[in-house]
């Protein structure tokens, strides 16, 4: 048997609580939200749920507060509208039901024969008839990342470089295609992929996304095959269920960029791999173990503490220049430079900062330095308007103009190529623009669209702003 007795409650204890804290210190550290779940993605959120609610799962002996607890669940993770915690929480239950000997009147092939269709037709109805714009909006990113992946299949485009090609390939797109196509109203500015392995494929390449998911299910296989064919141990059961709920949203979300789900995930496999019972593990003596565990977790701990000192540096300077105070701003910035220099978001505040400041050339440095690896329209905008500065018009023209295809729902970035075109005194490109942007449909009322939409018609009416 496996983590019995007192190890049973301190590891659950220990998985819950470090997950929790990360919480509300990944919370913080993106923007200190007050409370510690609201800056987190609802579908991962919704996961969170699932698998803290198999972790404690009450054992069926006690069948009223087993279902009351499954209800309980249940509801909580239908107020957070996530699909995929709704899917992964009947799993789940329906796996700790099994082993529970909860259908033990079912025949195996019949149970799994129903169980496999009833998820399917469930599967089908939440992708299909519930939140459509969002499956609509996720084929779209998929679709575009086959297309990345069919060009890099064996190296890949690079670690960290996902947005940055992935955007580049947003932008070819609509080039290709035109804005008349419902893919212009989903599109957005995209910094993952929707699918753990494919993401992984698109940065490091198609062989060593498979082979690593190749492993992940050989342990899962094997841990499974273990729990059946031994004396079951609860404990091992809602592990197992939880570790699968989270394999199971890699497929449809992003787990591995969310610190909480990243570390209960970690948790939970190296858990697994203790249940798949791998003899060349346990030969190991207990304090090799012990010293590489004290290792990773120092080196881990290590890393989180230095980027949680300079993102709360970053957060600070944001304040800082909000409220007007540019110098100061920048001084706190610098502090945390060499810790952040490879984070595009963080140069890119780094040269607004600059901007504000009008010291253009060091504003341009830092924000080319950003595209590295952020290549979004909001950055290229911001390069259309540092080069318009400078009198670098083709330069300025071709930043709008990747501004405004990248997302091309955008009514700012049309606006802003539109003033350039007449600042240049090119009419006919700006009236082409601004005839464009009025037909444009509104992707989301707000005050922006209908004043730019005005500005449209006034310009082509009249010519004149």
């Amino acid at each position: 048997m496996i983590f019995e007795g007192q190890k049973k409650i301190l590891s659950l204890g220990l998985v819950i609580a470090v997950c929790i804290t990360t919480c509300c210190y990944y919370s913080y550290w993106l923007g200190g939200t007050s409370s510690p779940f609201i800056s987190f993605n609802s579908s991962l959120f919704g996961v969170l749920i699932v698998a803290f609610g198999l972790l404690i799962m009450p054992a069926f002996k006690r069948k009223a507060l087993f279902f009351s607890f499954s209800i309980v669940v249940f509801v909580m993770i239908a107020f957070t509208g996530s699909r995929l915690g709704l899917l992964a929480w009947i799993m789940g239950v329906f796996f700790t039901g099994w082993f529970n000997g909860l259908f033990k009147s079912v025949k195996p092939k019949i149970l799994l024969s129903i169980a496999g269709f009833g998820f399917s037709a469930l599967f089908i109805g939440l992708v299909f008839l519930f939140k459509t714009d969002s499956t609509q909006g996720r084929w779209f990113i998929w679709q575009n990342c086959f297309a990345i992946i069919k060009e890099y299949w064996l190296t890949g485009v690079g670690l960290g470089q996902f947005r940055v090609a992935y955007n580049t390939e947003q932008a070819n797109w609509f080039m290709k295609h035109g804005f008349q196509n419902k893919e212009t109203m989903l599109a957005d500015t995209v910094y993952y992929s929707f699918n753990e392995w494919l993401q992984l494929a698109v940065e490091s390449g198609l062989p060593i996304s498979l082979s690593l998911l190749s492993v992940l299910l050989f342990v899962t296989i094997r841990a499974f095959k273990n729990v059946f064919n031994s004396d079951r141990s609860y404990t091992e059961i809602k592990v197992l269920a939880a570790f699968s709920t989270l394999l199971f949203s890699t497929f449809f979300s992003y787990p591995f960029f969310y610190l909480p789900t990243l570390l209960l995930f970690i948790i939970l496999f190296l858990w697994v791999i203790k249940i798949a019972r791998f003899s060349f593990i346990e030969r190991l003596p207990l304090i090799v173990k012990r010293v590489a565990l004290f290792l990773v977790v120092g080196l881990v701990a290590l890393f989180l503490s230095k980027q949680f000192y300079a993102r709360l540096q970053w957060k600070q300077a944001n304040e800082l220049h909000r409220v007007g105070y540019k110098k100061q701003a920048l001084v706190k910035m610098k502090k945390t430079y060499h810790t952040l220099s490879s984070n595009g978001d963080y140069l890119f505040t780094l040269a607004t900062i600059y901007s504000s400041l009008n010291k253009t050339d060091s504003a341009l440095f830092f924000m080319e330095k950003s595209a590295i690896t952020k290549n979004d329209y909001e950055l290229h905008r911001k390069l259309g308007q540092l080069f318009m500065e400078t009198g670098n018009q083709r330069l300025a023209e071709e930043h709008f103009l990747k501004a405004v295809y990248m997302v091309p729902n955008r009514f700012r970035s049309r606006e802003m190529l539109v003033d350039f075109y007449h600042h240049l005194g090119k009419s006919n490109e700006a009236r082409y623009w601004a005839g464009l942007t009025i037909q444009l449909k509104v992707k989301v009322p707000s005050h922006t669209s209908g004043r730019v939409k005005a500005r449209m018609e006034k310009y082509l009416e009249k010519g004149i702003w």
